[in-house]
């Protein structure tokens, strides 16, 4: 469009064309830091998850142990979070057919 001007349809206006790009571009910089912001956030959260749940599992297993040892009040705490902590099941292999 500008190496041509000459080609370019009366209806467009060649400046606001180059404001736009130039603006355009400025905020793909910006896009590019943010992606890179937004991805750490993500890892962070991933981490900060993780650390969560080992605390939380933690917490879990030990009240477990508590209450197989019938300290009062353990059981009902171990009740209300056994839901939260499923047993590993095992799937069954399927057979080859």
């Amino acid at each position: 469009m500008t190496n041509q001007p000459k080609f370019n349809p009366e209806y467009i206006d060649s400046e606001e064309t180059q404001k736009d790009f130039t603006a355009r571009e400025i905020l793909k910089m910006f896009l590019t830091e943010l992606i890179t912001l937004k991805n750490m956030a993500d890892d962070t959260a991933l981490v900060l998850g993780s650390d969560l749940y080992q605390s939380h599992f933690g917490y879990y297993q030990n009240v477990k142990l508590l209450s197989n040892q019938n300290v009062n009040g353990a059981k009902a705490i171990y009740d209300d979070l056994a839901a939260q902590f499923p047993k590993n099941v095992r799937r069954k292999a399927k057979p080859n057919a």
